[in-house]
């Protein structure tokens, strides 16, 4: 279940997909746990985050079932192994006193990650036919702290932004180069192929040596929200203009670049 927003007068060659702001619940989802801990897991309000990249974009693509019902970035081709499937909230929560059943899983997958999937691919191919070439950005958002795996502490995660292109496999280098260089500009934290270098749709849709460019985009959530209770207030206006603009200059610099 996805909503698409086509825009006709984009004169750009961008795609974007949100996999994991979802927060619609279906009445079949028969967790365990409190909501709560399943909103703390979904991307919260990214797709808000990331509104003002819409207007720019030729297609962009938001799921609108929560991540802890089927995670989209992830492989789910092989029903046996439900790599989708999560089974504990950010927070520790076990989601399901049953875990589902591998049909249940195949449904699941069938309705939500197959039509999400194609209707990116879709997307990206019309764009690279309209304009030869796609830029694909694939947006999340991630906790402010986790757990040190080590000292078992709860830490602040260090950077407020990562972007990720698989070490340079699924994009040109330059594009996560001409984007953290306008996130610096703006006295942003970044990092380039560090904690989220890649995921599954980035590495699933691009062709970096062809005509798709496929990265992704990480943003911490205490950069546009109170986490304490997950409401939208002045930071988030704030950094929608920040992001939206950095990224849409960065493209151009980019396009540029690959005409030069």
């Amino acid at each position: 279940m996805f909503t698409t927003i086509k825009n006709t007068n984009s004169n750009l060659p961008l795609i974007i997909d949100i996999p994991h702001s979802g927060r619609i619940y279906p009445s079949d989802f028969k967790y365990c746990c409190d909501l709560r801990s399943l909103q703390l897991t979904e991307d919260r309000y990214a797709d808000i985050l990331f509104e003002g990249l819409y207007k720019h974009s030729h297609t962009t693509i938001i799921e609108q079932s929560p991540r802890t019902f089927i995670d989209i970035n992830r492989d789910n081709y092989n029903l046996e192994e439900k790599k989708g499937l999560r089974l504990i909230t950010l927070d520790g929560k076990k989601i399901y006193a049953t875990i589902p059943d591998r049909f249940e899983y195949y449904r699941r997958v069938k309705n939500n990650y197959y039509p999400y999937i194609m209707g990116v691919k879709k997307a990206i191919n019309k764009c690279v036919k309209k304009y030869g070439m796609a830029i694909h950005l694939n947006l999340h958002t991630f906790p402010t702290t986790r757990i040190d795996k080590y000292s078992k502490n709860r830490e602040t995660i260090p950077n407020q932004i990562y972007l990720g292109d698989t070490f340079g496999t699924t994009a040109n280098p330059l594009l996560c180069k001409f984007i953290k260089n306008n996130f610096d500009a703006n006295n942003l934290s970044v990092e380039i192929n560090d904690l989220f270098p890649t995921g599954h749709l980035i590495k699933e849709l691009s062709t970096p040596q062809g005509k798709i460019n496929s990265i992704i985009i990480e943003v911490r959530r205490d950069t546009y929200l109170d986490e304490d209770y997950y409401i939208c207030g002045k930071k988030l206006a704030e950094s929608q203009k920040i992001i939206s603009t950095s990224i849409i200059s960065a493209i151009n610099q980019f396009i540029d670049s690959e005409f030069v």
